[in-house]
């Protein structure tokens, strides 16, 4: 017997059981996190997010305030808003695009990438 459940971002299948949704069930791939794991696994991610873009969008200041008071010239802050839109991107697409089961998370307790370096453009 098939039955499937709808979840907070997506459907979850489920083959031969019948219960509450926020116990976590066997299935083929394994223990399927709970709508509560996976909420709090979200918003440690969100968290991630804001963190690590509070982090690119000062560097972006940064640069602004130097051009402001003449220690850069307008190319080099483009240059600085170009990377900050790569790293951003690269962020982005990590945070959003990964699974949805919290042991599957890139991270548990804490993860360090340098996504400034992941968004600086590459040298031919």
């Amino acid at each position: 017997m098939e039955t499937t459940g709808f979840a907070a971002r997506g459907v979850r299948v489920w083959i031969g059981r019948l219960g509450p949704v926020d116990e976590p069930c066997r299935g083929s791939l394994g223990v399927v996190a709970t709508n509560a794991e996976r909420r709090a696994a979200r918003e440690k991610m969100a968290a991630y997010h804001q963190v690590e873009l509070a982090k690119l969008v000062g560097r972006v200041g940064q640069a602004v305030d130097e051009f402001r008071a003449g220690q850069l010239d307008a190319f080099a802050v483009d240059q600085v808003l170009y990377q900050y839109s790569r790293a951003a991107k690269e962020l982005w697409k990590f945070c959003n695009l990964g699974s949805n089961e919290p042991s599957t998370f890139p991270f548990q307790d804490e993860l360090s990438i340098d996504w400034w370096e992941r968004g600086a453009p590459r040298r031919q």
